[in-house]
Parts: C-alpha cells; sequence; structure tokens
C-alpha cells in the first residue's frame, strides 16, 4: 500500500514561482526543479512525477479560488 506524502508550504511556495516563471510545462518544471538553487522560504520537491506536480497546482488553484 502507497502512503500519500502531503507538499509543505515550502514545496508550494517553489512550485508556485516555477509556475509563474514557466507556465504549466510540467516537464519543464520537473527539470528546473531539479536545477535551480531553493530561494528563501522555498525548498525542492522531491520523488514527484509530473502527474503530482500537475495535481498540486490543480489543487493549489482551487484553494486559492475559495
Amino acid at each position: 500500500k502507497r502512503r500519500t506524502r502531503g507538499w509543505t508550504e515550502a514545496e508550494d511556495a517553489r512550485l508556485i514561482r516555477l509556475i509563474e516563471e514557466h507556465g504549466v510545462s510540467w516537464t519543464k518544471i520537473e527539470d528546473e526543479n531539479a536545477i535551480q538553487p531553493e530561494k528563501e522560504g522555498e525548498s525542492r520537491f522531491e520523488n514527484r512525477n509530473q502527474v503530482q506536480i500537475k495535481d498540486r497546482a490543480r489543487n493549489l488553484r482551487i484553494k486559492f479560488l475559495r
């Protein structure tokens, strides 16, 4: 059975910044996450695939719209 691992606020901050920089190109976001240094208040998201990244972006959008 697979355990789910929640996203941290620091991972969310990084994802939001990468979306602002690269749009919704999940491949580019996945690559840039590995390449770019962590900025203050961010942490790299590790062991996340493109589907998980896209799903988190969708869920964040829903959260912000509420």
